[in-house]
């Protein structure tokens, strides 16, 4: 018997503390002041400085688990989430083993989420998946767990409901809750639209596991059209009960086809070609001539991304595909010729070029902790063909060079989430100014006007706006006010503004605009591509280049700029129950009492310091581990 409770002490000592792991101060360095709101339904572990934020964030999850459960099920566990500032990492994740979430409090410049909060998005989705997890308890998912704890458990509900369930669960979730979400985001779902036109599209399990020789969407993209469908066809509630089904294991092997041929008559491939064939008739295709187009290698199909021009003549792009990995290419728009600048790095950002250099962001990992990364400028020299590191250990953005080619604007978010915008010089890389920013805007798609002023989106309190301002008095001049559309990639010339508006008001296309800098007048340009519009650049000789999402590739198309139509502006307020939304969507987000980012109370929780030690371990994992001459007890908190 002493030896027993030796071999179970000794095991409890020596085995892998996995609270270690996620617990913040085990991935970034020591010295951060860290704070928690500790609640029935939350603990939130957050830097000091950070109090609003996290308020705001117990606030949501409360009110969630309040009033938007029913979809999804009734159950919900206490969850641990932790705040992370020290990376420029844009994301956010929940597991088990321990149950816990990270939200990394870095937005992304490119927004795929529209004009929502980056926190309140993390809240909505990150949260809408331990809604998820806590909701599997049942049947044989719940005796795993009750035998062994959570390392099982997520093991058991994994296997029993596929991954595009749950991400496409929470992409419904942030469309229905916020003012925008992805749901919205017109590019989001283009590639499953361009594979539903196919005359056979593929088949549910390529869908699933993917391809290594045809683009495929992610199960993000998948996902939300079939919880989209399930959701419009067979009611709202619909997916709650094949959840519970699915995790209590009913009907044995594929448990969640079983449960989702019992509500709806089909088996998952059946009603995955169903909601294909909804698709393919919301698809809009209209011819166009071009000046340019990327090539078609069907050996090895490309994306292409972000065109911009170097001159009148040559474009620079992104250039990705099965064989080579992202690499910047220079093509010249009169030969068609294609050549190799430079590979692109993790995280590469947004990206700018004149004659002479190119400058981007890159994100570069802290070797020794885990949740610490920054984010540095880059430079590649066309004469010398050489790329040099410009910022080492700084948290910058989306460089733009100015007119004279002399200065570098570029973004700064420090870890208190406050963005400023700092001037550079090109060739040594130091500050040479910082701009106020008294309004505490995001910022977003920095472009020079002039050498003394810069055009830039800026994003509050759910909306989105552009301003002029002027960087030798500070002075801001709004040009296009605050509203719900997100906008993006900017770029001036002959005195005009050009920008993507994400706003859909075709359905399935995005708009371009054109904001005529003197005269304050607005136009939406005619630019209509066969399945979306994205990443727009305006160009010399009447010019603009853009990505259009085809079958099995993202193509850059050029195209002559054609006179627009006079636009009155966007929607002030927020609208998103409005005529640009189908029918179906309406009902989804009514059904959730959407959007809720405005309902959100204010209450402000009691702020404790959170001290590391053995009072945060909690025991989540308890299983026998049979060896060959005797067996073992793994515990693990």
């Amino acid at each position: 018997m002493k030896k027993i409770y030796s071999v179970i002490l000794m095991l409890f000592v020596v085995s892998h503390l996995s609270g270690q792991l996620f617990t913040p101060d085990s991935s970034v360095p020591p010295g951060t002041d860290w704070q928690q709101i500790n609640t029935d339904t939350v603990r939130l572990v957050f830097a000091k400085g950070l109090e609003n934020q996290a308020n705001r964030i117990v606030n949501m999850v409360h009110y969630q688990t309040a009033n938007n459960r029913q979809s999804i099920g009734n159950e919900f566990r206490k969850t641990d989430i932790f705040l992370l500032n020290q990376t420029v990492i844009a994301n956010g994740y929940v597991t088990t083993a321990p149950f816990h979430s990270k939200f990394y409090t870095n937005f992304p410049q490119r927004s795929f989420f529209g004009s929502t909060d980056w926190l309140d998005i993390l809240s909505i989705h990150e949260y809408r998946h331990a809604l998820q997890f806590s909701n599997t308890l049942h049947g044989i998912t719940k005796w795993a767990y009750y035998l062994t704890g959570e390392a099982v458990w997520g093991t058991f509900f994994s296997l029993a409901i596929p991954p595009w369930f749950f991400e496409g669960d929470a992409v419904m979730q942030e469309t229905a809750l916020s003012y925008a979400g992805r749901g919205r985001i017109k590019n989001f779902s283009a590639e499953l639209r361009t594979i539903a036109d196919m005359d056979k599209p593929f088949g549910y399990e390529k869908m699933v596991n993917g391809s290594y020789r045809d683009f495929i969407p992610d199960h993000y993209v998948l996902g939300y059209d079939l919880v989209r469908f399930g959701r419009q066809q067979y009611g709202n509630d619909i997916w709650a009960g094949i959840f519970k089904d699915a995790a209590a294991y009913k009907g044995g092997f594929y448990p969640f086809s079983k449960a989702l041929q019992k509500r709806t008559g089909m088996r998952t491939p059946a009603f995955y070609r169903k909601m294909m064939e909804s698709t393919r008739l919301q698809v809009m295709k209209k011819e166009i001539s071009t000046i340019y187009q990327s090539p078609v290698d069907k050996s090895d199909p490309a994306t292409y991304s972000k065109p911009r021009y170097r001159s009148a003549d040559q474009l620079v792009a992104i250039r990705e595909s099965f064989n080579h990995a992202a690499q910047f290419v220079q093509i010249d728009l009169k030969s068609g010729d294609e050549t190799t600048l430079t590979p692109v790095g993790f995280g590469m950002g947004e990206y700018d070029v004149n004659d002479h250099i190119l400058v981007w962001s890159e994100i570069t990992l802290d070797p020794r902790w885990s949740d610490r990364s920054y984010s540095n400028i880059w430079k590649y020299d066309f004469a010398k063909g050489t790329t040099t590191k410009l910022t080492d250990k700084t948290r910058f953005f989306a460089p733009v060079i100015s007119p004279d080619g002399k200065k570098l604007l570029v973004i700064e978010v420090n870890e208190m989430m406050q963005n400023s915008i700092k001037i550079m010089d090109l060739s040594t890389g130091s500050i040479l100014k910082e701009i106020p920013n008294p309004d505490g805007y995001n910022y977003r798609f920095p472009e020079w006007n002039g050498n003394f002023q810069v055009a830039i989106v800026v994003q509050k309190n759910n909306l989105n706006a552009i301003f002029n301002i002027n960087l030798n008095s500070g002075e801001y001049k709004l040009l296009i006010p605050f509203s719900t559309p997100s906008f993006e990639d900017l770029s001036i010339i002959e005195n005009k503004l050009f920008f993507l508006a994400n706003e859909g008001r075709d359905k399935g296309l995005n708009d371009v605009l054109s904001y005529h800098l003197i005269t304050g007048e607005l136009f939406i340009l005619p630019v209509r591509t066969p399945f979306l519009t994205d990443m727009p650049e305006a160009g010399p000789n009447g010019q603009i280049a853009l990505v259009n999402t085809e079958f099995n590739q993202k193509r850059i198309l050029v195209l002559k700029r054609q006179e627009g139509k006079p636009f009155s502006g966007f929607n002030k307020e927020p609208n998103m129950i409005n005529e640009q939304l189908d029918e179906a969507l309406v009902s989804i987000i009514r059904s959730e009492n959407g959007p809720i980012v405005d309902q959100i109370p204010q209450k402000q929780y009691p702020v404790k310091k959170y001290h590391p030690g053995l009072s945060r371990l909690t025991l989540h994992t308890w299983l026998l581990n049979p060896g060959v001459n005797d067996v073992s007890i793994i515990l693990a908190a």
